[in-house]
């Protein structure tokens, strides 16, 4: 058995995808919303017996290669070796080219983590992070395990630590800079001191290291922040993208937190790694934060494989509230339900943690749904909540109508039209109109909303699926598939294993003696594909009684007959047609007698 086989069967699939999702028992099968595309209903099914993935919505669908490859955005030799090292396999080496690809992000990978542990090592057990150490546990009131949790560190006020350091590792400057730890030299010397010779030196220096890791727990990038806020020093400074760290789609704190927004059901968001870490502090670990970027579609597409519900908890002051209103918009349209935490006293989430926990956690709980929180902030300078002003009517509209607009469930979106005309004192069919003008304005949802079509089996592969999800129909069909001349790739393959299979078994068959096993007809990526074609199938027919099945399957081997009959036909007559025109009689006296001898075996 080769290694990825034994990864397979030492690794059930519904263990796997239920430490990401929270799948529900439906018949043989599970069931769950799929963290893959937007949706309300779930279309995302999973097969305990077959150990494969199929969601019914976006198509997406496979082992647990396939999965993990999905959901953490890995390559086959990536996801190969998470599972090998989950599951205990040993690994062969494979193809020189995925180990190339593999070697260099792993090389990327442990520069960033001995640069991490260094950081941490000085901010804890050197003097020269005595200063730090001090401001992170006396002024940010920091225990020494969250310290250690979050692996924070201290970047000494050095031009070449970092560098020395690792070279002493034996990696060279050029594989150091790729990680973003080190800037490339401008002119003679640093800042115009003559002498020095270094082609790079440190990025972060006299500076609190936060590492930043990615879902799997590898340390992906940094942020590094001043001790103290310095006049035209930027407090925060953030590695650059690297080949291992894409700013748009990390999110902080998030290896640590998916299993608590799992066990939650729901994700906090806040601004900053200070918020993530005073919070966990606080025990409530379902947090993450953006790093040292505004969040992206991609950041909240990146969440939604964890969850469907989010709770925002940015800053309190003009500019969090401009940030909240832009998260809202876009995590509505991706289908989040939201809701939005209010501080009351404090400035950030992170200060509120710290400083009074039991406040932290009761914000959370009161947290407003997100149109609510929209409701609110537009009616904070009204005097009259009862009785608005026409102009208090219009600034009132023009805040919480577009968000509205944006509401993805139609119940609810009815919901708060309903409201927003009884503060307005006008027709419900006021407001639906005005909220059409907006939904006419917006972009329409893109490949992979829950309404995007399935994607259709071709008739050949229809035709075999239906055959090999109910096999105790085959030995009624299997003179069909003989007289059929299968063209697409995949059931030509499909057919012809079969076919093999029958013509080894045939005695046993004719007798009754007949059983039938997938494993024992397909091997390796060809069951694979037998078995995600038959999930489909078996799904749209596990209320059909059986008899309605085998007629199905036969009037599809007539329609596949026919269609390959009026292929034949065509081709023929251009053949026939040009005989004729050449006016070779032999030519089509052999021509039209193949023609028929083939039409009659097509009858058959």
């Amino acid at each position: 058995m080769d290694e990825i086989e034994e990864i397979k069967r030492r690794l059930d699939i519904v263990d796997l995808i239920s430490s990401y999702l929270t799948l529900k028992k439906a018949g043989a099968n599970y069931r769950a919303l799929c963290p893959f595309h937007k949706e309300h209903t779930p279309s995302f099914m999973v097969s305990k017996e077959k150990q494969i993935f199929k969601c019914f919505g976006c198509s997406l669908g496979g082992d647990v290669f396939a999965f993990i490859m999905q959901m953490e955005n890995l390559t086959f030799p990536e996801a190969l070796k998470l599972l090998a090292d989950k599951t205990g396999v040993k690994l062969q080496r494979r193809k020189q080219a995925d180990l190339k690809i593999s070697s260099v992000k792993n090389k990327l990978y442990q520069i960033n983590l001995l640069a991490a542990k260094l950081y941490h090592k000085i901010l804890t057990q050197h003097s020269l992070g005595k200063k730090p150490l001090v401001y992170l546990t006396a002024k940010r009131q920091l225990k020494d395990q969250t310290i250690s949790e979050f692996m924070l560190g201290y970047a000494p006020k050095s031009w070449d630590l970092i560098l020395k350091k690792l070279q002493e590792k034996g990696f060279s400057q050029e594989e150091i800079a790729a990680t973003g730890l080190l800037v490339r030299k401008e002119g003679d010397g640093y800042y115009g001191v003559k002498g020095n010779t270094w082609t790079y030196y440190d990025r972060f220096r006299d500076r609190i290291i936060f590492p930043i890791f990615d879902a799997l727990g590898n340390v992906v990038g940094f942020s590094a922040r001043t001790i103290e806020d310095e006049k035209d020093v930027p407090k925060y400074v953030n590695s650059a993208d690297s080949p291992i760290f894409h700013k748009s789609r990390i999110l902080y704190g998030l290896n640590l937190a998916k299993s608590y927004i799992k066990k939650n059901g729901f994700v906090i968001l806040v601004e900053g790694q200070m918020d993530v870490i005073g919070s966990w502090q606080a025990r409530v670990k379902n947090i993450v934060a953006s790093s040292g970027t505004s969040l992206t579609e991609e950041h909240l597409s990146v969440l939604k494989r964890y969850t469907q519900n989010l709770i925002l908890a940015l800053d309190a002051d003009s500019a969090g509230i401009e940030a909240t209103k832009k998260v809202i918009d876009a995590a509505l349209l991706l289908g989040f339900s939201v809701k939005v935490t209010k501080l009351a006293g404090f400035k950030d989430p992170g200060e509120a943690a710290i400083n009074s926990p039991s406040n932290w956690i009761e914000a959370l709980k009161k947290s407003l749904a997100a149109i609510d929180w929209f409701f609110d902030l537009a009616l904070t300078n009204v005097k009259d909540k009862d009785n608005l002003t026409i102009s208090e009517k219009k600034t009132f509209a023009k805040i919480v109508l577009e968000p509205i607009s944006k509401i993805q469930n139609p119940i609810e979106k009815a919901h708060y039209a309903s409201q927003v005309a009884e503060i307005l004192q006008v027709k419900e069919e006021v407001v639906s109109a005005t909220l059409e003008k907006y939904n006419s304005q917006q972009p329409q949802p893109v490949a992979g909303a829950e309404e995007a079509k399935k994607s259709d089996l071709g008739l050949e592969e229809y035709f075999l699926g239906l055959v090999l999800a109910f096999p105790k129909f085959l030995p009624q069909v299997i003179s069909k598939i003989q007289t059929i001349n299968f063209n697409d790739e995949l059931p030509s393959q499909i057919a012809k294993q079969l076919l093999t299979w029958y013509n080894i078994n045939r005695k046993n068959l004719e007798r009754g003696s007949f059983k039938f096993d997938l494993n024992q007809v397909f091997k390796g990526q060809l069951l694979d594909k037998v078995n995600l074609l038959i999930f489909d199938l078996e799904e749209q027919f596990q209320e059909k009684e059986d008899e309605e099945i085998l007629q199905e399957i036969i009037q599809v081997s007539f329609r596949l007959r026919q269609s390959q009959r009026e292929d034949l036909k065509k081709e023929y007559a251009l053949k026939i047609a040009q005989a004729e025109k050449a006016g070779d009689r032999t030519k089509l006296k052999s021509l039209i007698a193949e023609f028929q001898n083939a039409l009659s075996e097509k009858e058959k």
